[in-house]
């Protein structure tokens, strides 16, 4: 090693500066991370389902001369309908009365993944409008 080399001090980096053609672009997003992130949007929109599915079931289990939440649990039960829209559709295409076991979790996942890829894009989008 030469006596430049042993001067440097181990552990910094030394900034390089790149040529203006290969200059990051701001906004720009791979996609690589436009995947992670509509998967990410996806699942989280999976565990909603889920967890509005949970508690309208347990809402609609309080006996309404204790409390009425009636109101309430229509209120959930329209946002479930709303996160639920894509796979209505999907169904909805499906011609005849017999469905097959596959299709109700095919429009499920699909279902999530409309929703994870919207929900991405919507967030990209706002990125690149508030930068």
């Amino acid at each position: 090693m030469g006596p430049v080399l042993k001067s440097l001090p181990m552990g910094k980096r030394i900034p390089v500066k790149r040529p203006d053609d290969r200059a990051p672009v701001l906004g720009v997003v791979s996609r690589r991370a436009l995947v992670k992130m509509a998967v990410l949007f996806a699942l989280l929109h999976y565990l909603t389902l889920l967890l509005l599915s949970g508690l309208i079931f347990l809402l609609s289990h309080i006996p309404p001369k204790a409390i009425n939440l009636d109101n309430v649990i229509l209120i959930l039960h329209s946002a479930q309908g709303i996160l639920v829209a894509p796979r209505r559709f999907l169904l909805w295409l499906w011609p005849g009365e017999f469905t097959p076991e596959w299709l109700s979790l095919t429009t499920t996942v699909l279902n999530s993944v409309v929703w994870g890829g919207a929900l991405a894009g919507l967030k990209i989008l706002w990125r690149k409008l508030t930068t």
